[in-house]
């Protein structure tokens, strides 16, 4: 036999002797990655990640409706258009926990999402088992099992818009101009609904009806209410406001001196609701209030700023709410004295002040005050003095003869407090100038 023939058995088999045969493997993404990163071509680690994003994607099986999104180190489902997701819904199913302290007050899940959507908030649960599905098609489950979500409850319930006003001599004399009314809730038990225009944002008064349907009359193509309750409030986050404030106690006084107020639909031009007005609480409290609030409202517009309303005012920021509104009006404050002081004093002044003061005399004299510190702080704003000027109209020295002889004691470098009693006029004028 041949030393170089190779004999096998089979069917049109190759043999090669002597031979160095080198098998190929193309690398894979990962390891052209790898490459890439060594070498520090960022361009090159660029495209292959996309290509290799790209896999991931093509392999999703609702893929182009689909894809994998990348959560960390989890897989997300993931539409890529919104038309996808309409078309080919991504859903759960499962069991799932609610508080206790969420169900409080409710008798059914139905009326908790009921409320939810409503007034808009999210419901809480804890997931225990669940399972994914894509248009019906059961797809790994991406979700941890017990992760807590929220959920919201979309609600389409359309917007009533309507004016608040009552009538005067047939007139319409308006309350509020524009409100959007939603349904807020029903409670299917009691069979009571509320409505409220407390989404409506824009606007910080909230008013909320209750009515109690059981006590209806229906009158031609009218019902009558015979129960129901208005409720006006102040939202929270505007209770600092002044303007808020103030249009929120008008309203309340529309409201405690009109026997009916009435609700027009805006769209078509109808009574929407009516009701007779029964209000509590003493008027008089609350116009004073609207005057004092309006007497701020004016120190606003004057001075150029924003005022925290507090729950209650002090007798200094009375006094202070006096000295701008005086400068306001070009006017002077008067005060009655008893005695004035006059602190650091040098021995020139304190001099000059004796020979003014010989034989005790009385005489008038001016304190001008000006500076960079003069200010005047109201309700979280910061308002500068220009300047301030008190005028005595009658002064004469306390202790005249024991302050002539601390003068004739006094270097040049030191001073002197001087204490003054009223002379024939115990009144003085202050007069304050503001920079605005």
């Amino acid at each position: 036999m041949n030393k170089n023939t190779i004999k096998q058995p089979g069917n049109g088999n190759v043999a090669f002797q002597n031979t160095t045969v080198n098998i190929y493997q193309s690398p894979t993404k990962r390891q052209q990655l790898e490459v890439a990163k060594r070498k520090g071509d960022q361009k090159e680690v660029y495209e292959i990640a996309k290509e290799m994003y790209k896999e991931v994607d093509d392999a999703h099986p609702f893929y182009p409706h689909y894809r994998y999104r990348f959560d960390g180190e989890k897989l997300r489902h993931e539409a890529t258009s919104r038309e996808a997701a309409l078309k080919h819904p991504l859903t759960y199913r499962g069991n799932f926990n609610i508080s206790r302290d969420q169900m409080r007050g409710f008798t059914n899940l139905d009326d908790l999402f009921n409320d939810a959507a409503y007034k808009e908030y999210g419901i809480k649960i804890s997931v225990s088992e669940l399972n994914a599905f894509i248009d019906g098609t059961e797809v790994i489950n991406d979700r941890e099992i017990d992760e807590q979500w929220e959920l919201k409850v979309e609600s389409n319930l359309p917007k009533v818009k309507t004016k608040l006003y009552f009538l005067n001599e047939d007139i319409e004399k308006s309350i509020l101009d524009y409100l959007e009314i939603t349904v807020e809730h029903y409670n299917r038990k009691s069979n009571v609904l509320t409505l409220s225009n407390r989404k409506q944002k824009k606007i910080p008064i909230t008013l909320t009806i209750t009515i109690y349907l059981d006590n209806q009359i229906v009158q031609g193509e009218l019902v009558a209410i015979q129960k129901c309750n208005l409720k006006v409030d102040l939202r929270k986050e505007n209770q600092g406001n002044i303007a808020d404030t103030l249009q929120f106690l008008r309203v309340l006084e529309s409201l405690k001196t009109q026997k009916e107020i009435i609700f027009k639909n805006l769209e078509t031009n109808s009574i929407f609701y009516k009701c007779d007005v029964h209000f509590h609480g003493p008027l008089e409290e609350l116009r004073e209030r609207i005057t004092a609030l309006n007497r701020l409202i004016e120190i606003e517009r004057y001075y150029n700023v924003s005022f925290d309303l507090p729950d209650k005012v002090s007798e200094s920021e009375e006094e202070a709410i006096e000295i701008l509104e005086k400068s306001m009006q070009k006017k002077s404050i008067y005060k009655t004295i008893k005695t004035v002081r006059w602190k650091g004093i040098n021995k020139e002044t304190v001099g000059n002040l004796i020979n003014e003061c010989k034989n005790k005399k009385v005489y008038s004299v001016a304190e001008v005050y000006t500076g960079p510190e003069g200010r005047i702080e109201l309700f979280g704003a910061t308002i500068k003095i220009k300047e301030r000027i008190i005028f005595y109209e009658s002064l004469k020295i306390k202790d005249y003869d024991r302050v002539s002889k601390k003068l004739e004691l006094m270097d040049e470098e030191d001073t002197l407090t001087v204490n003054f009693l009223p002379g024939d006029s115990n009144v003085c004028k202050d007069t304050f100038t503001f920079d605005v």
